[in-house]
């Protein structure tokens, strides 16, 4: 036939004239232009060579930069195929280096990952302990503050002891006096046995109302007469005391009913959702606060009026007992509740 002995060979893309089966697939198209064969048969060899064509361009899974070799599978034999470059810029084309690792985990700057089981600090006080705070500072009044010191007894050669306190001791009836110093050793007996900051008549200056100091058996301790005018200094702490007192008995009773209130809301709402957890905390706290409070008082009014008694016994204890004890019971019910709360949240974690 002459139009297939005058058939030109077909062009195979560029870069497939290296492979084994395309050269092997051209050789028969050779074959078929100069033989009588149909050109049915040549196309179906055309056919095969443009389907070799697809199976080169699909075995590969990578997708990659012109210009890269890349391996061939499959029926090429694991040979490799190279394209061209189409432009300047993909022939200068260099793929950037990456910069991940992947064994790096990017961390917040400045961050140290917490140790594990690491045990939690009690939180810092609230500020809204400092109302509670000063009214449980009233507990100063209600407590007995020991002086540490020996003072002279009521006898030459002997001593005695004695402690503070700012409620009657004396047992008189409607008792006009602030501040006691009561004897503890040698023991009074049945008669209360010290000295008294009073405000009253006195028997010395003719029955006229002052602050007057009122003493039995502590006269050599303290050396104070009985019925002595108080100083200045003192009849103005006894002012204090006058005052004081019972608003602090006031603002202590405030305290307690708002941690009251505060602890029976917390119970309503207990019952109310079957969680006791919030009560426990509260009533943590509340306990914590008035436990802080006493024992505050107790431990800075003993050494208030330790100091107190070491510069001026008598009214320097007096007045370091009070000190002490109001600081104390504040601080102490400030301490004590930020204590109390975090152990009731440590309880029910």
């Amino acid at each position: 036939m002459p139009e297939a002995a005058n058939h030109q060979p077909i062009q195979h893309p560029r870069g497939l004239e290296q492979d084994p089966l395309q050269r092997q697939m051209k050789r028969w198209l050779q074959r078929s232009a100069d033989s009588d064969s149909s050109f049915e048969a040549r196309d179906d060899i055309e056919n095969q060579l443009s389907s070799s064509k697809g199976v080169v361009a699909q075995t590969d899974a990578v997708q990659t930069k012109v210009g890269q070799v890349i391996p061939v599978t499959g029926s090429t034999s694991n040979q490799q195929l190279q394209r061209e470059p189409d432009s300047d810029e993909e022939a200068n084309y260099t793929p950037a280096a990456p910069n991940y690792t992947p064994a790096e985990q990017p961390q917040e700057p400045n961050y140290t990952p917490a140790a594990p089981n690491a045990s939690h600090a009690p939180d810092e006080p609230n500020a809204s302990y400092l109302p509670q705070s000063a009214m449980a500072s009233g507990i100063f009044q209600e407590l007995t503050y020991p002086v540490s010191q020996s003072l002279p007894g009521p006898q030459p050669g002997t001593t005695a002891r004695y402690n503070l306190s700012f409620r009657d001791k004396s047992g008189f009836p409607d008792p006009t006096s602030h501040a006691y110093l009561n004897r503890t050793s040698p023991a009074p007996g049945t008669r209360w046995k010290g000295l008294r900051l009073d405000h009253g008549p006195n028997v010395r200056t003719g029955g006229t109302t002052n602050w007057h100091w009122n003493q039995d058996g502590a006269g050599r301790t303290f050396g104070i007469p009985d019925h002595t005018v108080a100083s200045p200094g003192a009849a103005n702490f006894g002012r204090a005391m006058k005052y004081a007192k019972p608003l602090g008995r006031g603002a202590l009773a405030v305290g307690a009913a708002m941690d009251a209130y505060s602890l029976g809301s917390e119970i309503n709402q207990s019952a109310q959702t079957g969680n006791w957890d919030n009560t426990i905390v509260e009533g943590s706290r509340v306990a914590g606060g008035w436990g802080g409070a006493w024992a505050g008082a107790e431990a800075v009014g003993t050494a208030g009026a330790a100091i107190g008694t070491f510069i001026a016994p008598g009214l320097g204890t007096a007045i370091g007992g009070a000190i002490g004890g109001l600081a104390g019971g504040a601080l102490g019910y400030f301490g004590g509740s930020a204590l109390g709360k975090w152990l009731g949240e440590e309880a029910t974690e």
